[in-house]
């Protein structure tokens, strides 16, 4: 299937499996992140932006994975992903969240 083809919510799990991978941090770093908008982080094939209530989402390697889409659409996925990841790797990534930023990070749910 051409990467055209391919719907937005795809694309987002595709950017999760590739540069978030198991990282409860990370994963609470971006969910924070639409709630403090802009947001931006870069990994291994990504980069991901977060403003004015959209996700702009860039592959390094293959620009027609590229996707912007509203905020709303993407939290689905996102909370799918975390509900995936597991409440043992949240609550880690959630200790070193507290740690570095000396709060707990908003969650879009």
């Amino acid at each position: 299937m051409a990467a055209e083809k391919l719907s937005p919510e795809w694309k987002v799990d595709q950017w999760l499996l590739d540069d978030v991978q198991n990282s409860g941090r990370h994963l609470l770093e971006i969910l924070d992140g639409i709630a403090h908008q802009p947001y931006e982080t870069s990994g291994n094939a990504w980069f991901a932006k977060i403003v004015d209530g959209e996700l702009i989402l860039e592959n390094h390697f293959n620009d027609t994975l590229g996707v912007t889409l509203p905020v709303d659409q993407a939290v689905g996925v996102l909370r799918a992903y975390a509900d995936k990841l597991g409440e043992s790797r949240l609550a880690g990534g959630r200790a070193d969240f507290l740690k570095a930023r000396k709060r707990d990070p908003i969650l879009p749910w």
